[in-house]
């Protein structure tokens, strides 16, 4: 996926996105962060559809109310996105950043349910503790691998982090 991406205030963001790996999060940068919180937390109602038809849990009558309210809840707030749009935030960018987010929290669901797929393949039981080391090493992964992207990418020169001050020794 080849994203062209313009230059924005003082800083230059990446002219080119080759991954999903950032959809998520850049489509955040243009939401503000209540909606993006809201967005994100639509990928609970994507794992529960996507394990639905890849592992074939079965759905009760609190998951289906679960996924209708989520899904409402990203519906009304696409149409409702003049009140809460970050100032100088274009119609175009603000969509764009809202479909982003949904399109990464769709991913992150489908990444959900196809780990507990492949775990149902292998024969192992999935156990709290399976499903939390396997979270964590995504999380860790993915930290490390966007971490090695920025200092290649010399992005923390964008914070300042490029030289500390001294401390003074006044006293």
């Amino acid at each position: 996926m080849d994203m062209e991406i313009e230059q924005e205030g003082n800083y230059d963001k990446p002219k080119k996105i080759k991954n999903f790996i950032y959809l998520y999060n850049f489509g955040m940068s243009y939401l503000p962060i209540s909606i993006s919180s809201l967005l994100g937390s639509t990928s609970l109602a994507f794992t529960a559809i996507f394990a639905y038809f890849m592992v074939k849990h079965k759905f009760t009558d609190y998951s289906v109310n679960a996924v209708v309210l989520m899904m409402l809840g990203s519906i009304i707030l696409g149409l409702h996105m003049n009140r809460d749009r970050p100032i100088g935030e274009s119609n175009r960018r603000y969509m764009l950043g809202f479909v982003m987010t949904i399109i990464g929290a769709a991913l992150h669901g489908f990444i959900n349910a196809g780990v507990e797929y492949s775990h149902v393949k292998a024969g192992v039981v999935v156990t709290f503790d399976l499903v939390m080391q396997m979270q964590f090493l995504i999380s860790m992964f993915s930290a490390l691998f966007c971490l090695i992207a920025m200092i290649i990418n010399e992005d923390f020169q964008v914070l300042g982090l490029t030289h500390t001050p001294k401390a003074s020794s006044k006293g």
